[in-house]
C-alpha cells in the first residue's frame, strides 16, 4: 500500500468532506444530470457517503489486481504510472463528489463545461500514460493480441496513447462549441478512441502471419 499514500490520503480528505457538510445537505441530494446539464435524479442525503467509499475501494482493487496479475513483475517497470491511474480515477470521483455538494447547495454551474473540460483533460492524462504502461492484464488496451505479444502491446499502446490525447484535446475543445454539438461529438471521439487500437492491435497480428 506504499504506493497508494496520494490515493488514501484522497480518501480521508472525501471523507472529511462529506462529514463536513452532511448535517447542513437537504435531505435529498442531486444523484444524476441529464444530458443538458440538469438534475434528473436525487438520492438521500447519506449517499454523498458513497463517494469516500468509491475511492478506497478503487484503491483496495488496484492492489488486489497488481498482486494477482500473471504479470505481476511487470507492475515494478510502470509503477508511477500505475499509480497515477488508481490517483486519476479516484479524482474523478472526487470531483463528482464536489458536484454534488455544490448542486444540493443551489451554486450555479456549466455541467456541460466542466463535462467537457474534465473528460477531455482525463482522456490527455490516461493518453500519455499509455505508451509508459507495461504488459499486463488489467490496466491498458487488452486485446486477445496484445495480450499474446509484447511486441503488439507496445506498438498498440504507442498509438492509442496519441490518439487519446487527439481525442481529449477535441472533447475539451466541445466546451466552446453549442450544447447540441457537443454529445455527438464526445460519442464520435469516443468510439475512435475504442475501436482504432483494437484494429490496430489486429492489423499488427496479421502481419506477422
Amino acid at each position: 500500500m506504499k504506493q497508494s499514500k496520494s490515493s488514501i490520503l484522497l480518501t480521508v480528505v472525501s471523507l472529511l468532506l462529506s462529514l463536513t457538510v452532511f448535517s447542513s445537505l437537504p435531505e435529498q441530494i442531486p444523484a444524476h444530470w441529464n444530458v443538458h446539464g440538469t438534475v434528473d435524479r436525487f438520492a438521500p442525503k447519506l449517499t454523498v457517503f458513497i463517494f469516500p467509499g468509491i475511492i478506497f475501494l478503487i484503491t483496495i482493487l488496484f492492489q488486489f489486481m497488481r498482486r494477482t496479475d500473471p504479470n505481476s513483475d511487470n507492475y515494478d517497470k510502470f509503477q508511477r504510472e500505475y499509480h497515477r491511474y488508481t490517483f486519476v480515477i479516484g479524482l474523478v470521483f472526487f470531483a463528482v463528489q464536489i458536484m454534488t455538494i455544490a448542486a444540493a447547495f443551489r451554486m450555479d454551474f456549466n455541467v456541460n463545461l466542466i463535462f467537457c473540460l474534465g473528460i477531455g483533460s482525463l482522456f490527455i492524462f490516461i493518453g500519455n500514460l499509455l505508451p509508459k504502461t507495461k504488459h499486463n492484464y488489467f490496466i491498458g488496451i487488452r486485446t486477445p493480441w496484445t495480450l499474446a505479444d509484447e511486441q503488439n502491446w507496445f506498438r498498440t499502446h504507442r498509438i492509442a496513447g496519441k490518439i487519446w490525447v487527439l481525442g481529449g484535446l477535441i472533447v475539451a475543445l466541445t466546451a466552446l462549441a453549442p450544447e447540441s454539438f457537443q454529445v455527438p461529438v464526445f460519442l464520435t471521439v469516443l468510439a475512435v478512441m475504442v475501436v482504432t487500437p483494437f484494429v490496430y492491435s489486429y492489423t499488427e497480428f496479421r502481419k506477422k502471419r
